[in-house]
């Protein structure tokens, strides 16, 4: 039954979320291929580049957005009546959602990533960015992670929102960007702490070319406490959803 529902689940979020990013592709085509035209004119150029970032920044943002809005509709509104009379635990029904919105989630990032290694890729610009090779299995290990925190942080934020009876969604919001703010915070002190030399490299990317290359190395350390911190979150989030699932959910 659980393995019907986590296909149920990828299935519901499959209504919007191909469509988007098959949209974000054309664009990046399209932006792709006429970049050489762009970059003449400075100011566009870099105009169209910087809305093309954005544009995937939202696309992630929307997917979460989607994610979220689908854990409480099927958990918490009119449509939670008929998914707990499924002979399905509370502890079953989190871990498909769980497991079915970090697909989505990292399908989201790593697309992302790859889109824009495609407009990087544009005359002129491929002489601008560079990221090593051997890098790119830490980038998608970083993808995995950052896919199911989040997905867990989002439906973590949903549930403890519903604690709010007067105002469920805009606590789950509140909820959402202390969470975030906190870890940010959180890991920038911890970095501090920890000091700032690194200790290995993890990954790197340059941005320029001759005397105005820069190059920006994430350390082994930095990386750590990040991953670390997300992982410490999420499962305690993830535990705290189970237990609001479990004895505090109130459909009435």
């Amino acid at each position: 039954m659980l393995g019907k529902l986590i296909k149920y689940d990828i299935k519901a979020l499959s209504r919007f979320l191909p469509v988007l990013y098959g949209t974000l592709t054309v664009i990046t085509l399209l932006i792709r291929f006429n970049m050489v035209k762009l970059i003449m004119f400075d100011a566009l150029g870099m105009a169209v580049l910087f809305a093309f970032i954005l544009l995937l920044i939202l696309m992630v943002g929307a997917t979460e957005l989607f994610i979220g809005i689908h854990f409480y509709r099927s958990l918490f509104s009119d449509e939670g009546y008929l998914t707990h009379t499924l002979p399905v635990s509370s502890s079953g029904l989190l871990l498909s959602k769980t497991v079915a919105g970090s697909i989505w989630l990292i399908i989201s990032v790593a697309l992302s990533l790859i889109l824009a290694c495609i407009v990087m890729s544009a005359p002129f610009l491929d002489e601008l960015f560079h990221i090593d090779t051997s890098d790119f299995a830490i980038l998608f290990l970083l993808c995995i992670l950052q896919g199911i925190t989040d997905v867990i942080i989002v439906n973590g934020a949903v549930a403890i929102g519903q604690l709010f009876l007067k105002g469920p969604i805009l606590g789950a919001v509140a909820i959402y960007f202390i969470i975030s703010t906190a870890a940010s915070l959180l890991e920038s002190v911890c970095n501090r702490l920890l000091g700032s030399n690194p200790l290995k490299r993890a990954f790197s990317f340059t941005v320029g070319a001759g005397s105005d290359a820069g190059c920006f190395v994430y350390s082994a350390r930095e990386l750590t406490v990040s991953v670390v911190l997300s992982l410490a979150t999420a499962a305690a989030l993830y535990l705290a959803t189970d237990y609001i699932l479990k004895k505090k959910i109130n459909l009435t």
